[in-house]
């Protein structure tokens, strides 16, 4: 019984050793690139689908820099600016806080935060939440000091100090 063991335990590595070399024309087709159903197709386009008039921080932040356009004087932009419904205080050095205060029988809703750049144009503002829960913000440069809300009704005046 032990030999019957042994016997079949050799004839199965015999067996094993004893394929064929590959000849040269299999050699060369493992080594050859994967066929086209093997190769993986490229990656879609990442890049989501953008609403009309929609504001990529990236995009213009990467341009720009609180100072980005060497005509604006970013200590004479910051300041606290208001309207009935909102305050927003620019830092010099491109950080903002915006303030929502209550309104009768409603509580105030929590400030937010971030950073702030101008275009390369010096006409346009964007308010870059921290909170990325929040959406950025675009404003005009209006010729009266004030910032008009790029698609919405939000004016923001100069307060006086």
């Amino acid at each position: 019984m032990i030999r019957h063991r042994v016997f079949l335990v050799a004839a199965a590595c015999a067996l094993g050793a004893c394929q064929p070399a590959p000849s040269d024309t299999e050699a060369a087709d493992r080594n050859a690139a994967p066929s086209p159903a093997t190769v993986p197709e490229p990656m879609p386009d990442l890049q989501p689908d953008r609403a009309a008039g929609a504001v990529d921080a990236v995009q213009v932040a990467d341009a720009t820099t609180p100072a980005g356009n060497a005509a604006f004087d970013a200590r004479r932009f910051a300041g606290r600016y208001a309207s009935d419904a909102e305050s927003l205080e620019v830092g010099a050095e491109g950080r903002y806080r915006l303030a929502t205060p209550g309104r009768l029988g409603t509580a105030a809703a929590p400030p937010t935060g971030g950073t702030w750049s101008v275009d390369a144009t010096g006409r346009h503002v964007l308010l870059d939440a921290d909170d990325k829960a929040t959406a950025d913000r675009l404003f005009a440069l209006a010729a009266d000091g004030s910032l008009r809300e790029s698609g919405g009704t939000a004016v923001l005046r100069r307060a006086s100090e």
